[in-house]
């Protein structure tokens, strides 16, 4: 996602922005899900859990790309906490009134009690802000020590590093609580140690993936010998990791695999980029969500509280399997062109509440 100011159009990579679009689609399907499987649609667990394997990864990944070592001082990290922390804060309370009208007053008490830890709850997608802030600190903080982390060798090591302490996270997170008395994952540290993982693959990857390429026989058969094992092993892992209905975002200890978790998502995100390098998207609506990604994302919360309980409560969701795979997608794409209206007016009036406020000298590279 691309959060902060606007970035020339010269540093643009048109294809990235493209896969934002794609990601923020997965977004808003996942989340229909959510609601439609519950519905009498749970035939559609899988699509669900295949979503959820590789899209936040995939995201990590896109930030990873645009992230500069040298961005690490302690200016720079409350310029991102402003432009990270205050839209995830600012959404999770402008969607209060939808949850006060489920939620007992024990839930909502026990909700806002996880704020101190990082838990936007009343918008739980906020989540992905907030690791994505934590992320940024701890690379700040390993970019000081091991001089900036500019070595492929040093992201090397700290990305299998990450993934082992994210394991041990995924093992031991159980008597963490116990020892804590916490119920939830601190800041999200839980979450970010694999989100590490993949946000510096995309900067080690970034030079090459930044170069523009033509399609080409060898390239079409490079994606799709890589689609077609993404596909086998999902079919595998993905039957033994959820057998409900959950958010599963990247606390990966809810697949039941770690390290299946963590080879599919790279998997998705080869197949995600191979298959949009190779067939570029034109269409200007769709690449202003890909260049905004991140004020859809937040305004996702309409159809989470609003359009789409109206939806299933009209009956508009058909009941066999491939109209209702292309409604959905058909409802995720129209619910991002119908806003963005909406979505230009907070760039152009409110941008410090989407994560667009310009700072001098300190606007962030990208996500």
């Amino acid at each position: 996602m691309k959060i902060g100011a606007n970035s020339s159009s010269r540093d643009r990579i048109p294809y990235v922005d493209n896969l934002r679009w794609f990601g923020i689609v997965l977004v808003y399907l996942g989340h229909f899900l959510d609601k439609l499987i519950p519905s009498g649609y749970s035939e559609y667990l899988w699509l669900h859990n295949f979503i959820y394997s590789f899209h936040m990864p995939l995201f990590f990944f896109l930030s990873g790309i645009f992230w500069k070592p040298e961005n690490s001082s302690t200016k720079k990290i409350v310029g991102r906490a402003v432009i990270l922390l205050v839209p995830a804060m600012f959404w999770s309370f402008a969607y209060l009134p939808f949850n006060l009208a489920t939620m007992s007053q024990a839930e909502f008490f026990n909700t806002l009690a996880r704020y101190p830890f990082g838990h936007f709850d009343f918008f739980h997608p906020s989540w992905f802000l907030v690791c994505l802030f934590m992320v940024e600190v701890i690379l700040s903080m390993f970019s000081r020590i091991l001089k900036g982390l500019v070595t492929f060798t040093s992201r090397i090591v700290l990305i299998v590093s990450a993934f082992l302490i994210g394991f041990i996270f995924d093992v031991y997170q159980p008597l963490f609580q116990e020892i804590t008395s916490l119920e939830v994952s601190f800041w999200y540290l839980g979450e970010a140690f694999p989100a590490i993982g993949f946000y510096l693959a995309g900067s080690i990857l970034k030079d090459d993936l930044k170069a523009e390429r033509k399609s080409s026989i060898s390239s079409m058969l490079v994606l799709l010998v890589i689609i077609s094992i993404w596909m086998l092993s999902s079919k595998w892992m993905i039957g033994s990791w959820v057998e409900t209905n959950i958010y599963i975002d990247m606390s990966v200890r809810q697949y039941g695999n770690y390290f299946g978790f963590i080879a599919l998502a790279f998997l998705g995100i080869a197949s995600s980029f191979l298959l949009f390098r190779l067939r570029q998207l034109k269409s200007k609506l769709l690449r202003f969500v890909g260049e905004n990604s991140v004020v859809f994302y937040l305004l996702n919360g309409l159809n989470i509280f609003v359009l789409d309980n109206f939806v299933l409560a009209l009956g508009w969701v058909p009941t066999n399997p491939i109209p209702v795979f292309l409604f959905s997608i058909g409802y995720a794409i129209a619910s991002q062109i119908a806003f963005i209206p909406l979505a230009y007016l907070l760039i152009r009036y409110s941008p410090l509440l989407v994560g667009r406020y310009k700072f001098a000298k300190l606007s962030p590279s990208g996500m």
